[in-house]
């Protein structure tokens, strides 16, 4: 079992041969009523990145060959969530009978639609964050088209995210997406989402020596000295990454061996200038501020 560097590979499209996923742009393969939302907001999570996953990270079945990843508007993850309770028990626990609320009615209708092999996880602070297994076929298949946002009061506590309204935030004018020229000056929300995909291919990870191994692993090497260094073989490994030596700011989470690790910037983050990491069999997130 290896672990994965994540290049980033700017000005290369998702779809390019030999490319192994990207991030921000649009999720592939599932329907807008689909796209999960942020129940404590109510709108549509943010894309950050859809990952094709190595053979040997396949955990979830033969079937699942990928996975995409939601997360809370970065300009909504700041302290804590704004959240309205009757909304969130609505997207998260609907009933089997539609409320008598018209104001729920159009979340209880998503939520109902809710794809298969949806897993939701919140961070330590409340904020909602989501992931999508995804097939071959919806790997493969077209990118999904931003939902509209429900027309409801419950949404008025909180300002629509920038990355819907298109305003300059975080989530559009990151580092990757200045370098590599792709943020569209003007277009409606889909199109200029599509066109922000960055495209990233995979590389192993030759010198860590804690590839295949979670941190629980009593042969898991320590990234650090007895002096609080790096170790060498640190020198070479990429933040954004698929299993082996975490590269958590603060204390590592217990995670299995079957996560990703990645920064702010590898989909439009908030993580006060720390690192995150996903562990996709838990489905659990964890993150740690700089």
């Amino acid at each position: 079992m290896k672990a994965y560097d994540l290049i980033i590979m700017p000005g290369r499209s998702p779809r390019d041969a030999g490319m192994q996923g990207w991030c921000f742009g649009l999720p592939p393969g599932i329907e807008p009523e689909q796209w999960p939302l942020d129940p404590c907001s109510g709108y549509p999570l943010c894309h950050g990145f859809t990952l094709r996953l190595p053979e040997e990270y396949r955990i979830h079945g033969p079937e699942i060959v990928g996975l995409s990843f939601f997360a809370v508007a970065a300009e909504h993850n700041d302290g804590a969530p704004v959240t309205t309770p009757r909304l969130a028990n609505t997207i998260l626990n609907p009933p089997p009978q539609p409320p008598a609320e018209r104001a729920l009615l159009p979340f209880w209708t998503h939520a109902m639609n809710a794809h298969p092999r949806l897993a939701r996880m919140t961070d330590i602070l409340g904020c909602a964050y989501a992931m999508i297994l995804l097939t071959e076929a919806e790997l493969d298949g077209p990118f999904c088209d931003v939902p509209e946002v429900i027309d409801s009061p419950l949404l008025r506590p909180t300002p629509t995210p920038g990355w819907i309204s298109m305003e300059a935030t975080s989530t559009w004018t990151n580092i990757y997406l200045s370098a590599a020229g792709r943020l569209p000056s003007r277009g409606d929300v889909t199109a200029r989402a599509e066109a922000s995909a960055v495209a990233f291919v995979k590389k192993p990870r030759l010198t860590d020596p804690n590839a295949g191994k979670a941190v629980t692993d009593p042969s898991y090497e320590d990234r650090l000295t007895e002096t609080f260094a790096l170790k060498p073989w640190l020198q070479d490994l990429a933040v954004n990454h698929i299993g082996g030596t975490m590269d958590a700011v603060q204390a590592e989470p217990s995670f299995g061996r079957h996560y990703i690790g990645f920064d702010e910037f590898f989909g439009g983050f908030n993580f006060g200038g720390g690192t995150a990491q996903l562990d996709f069999e838990q489905m659990a997130i964890n993150w740690s501020c700089g």
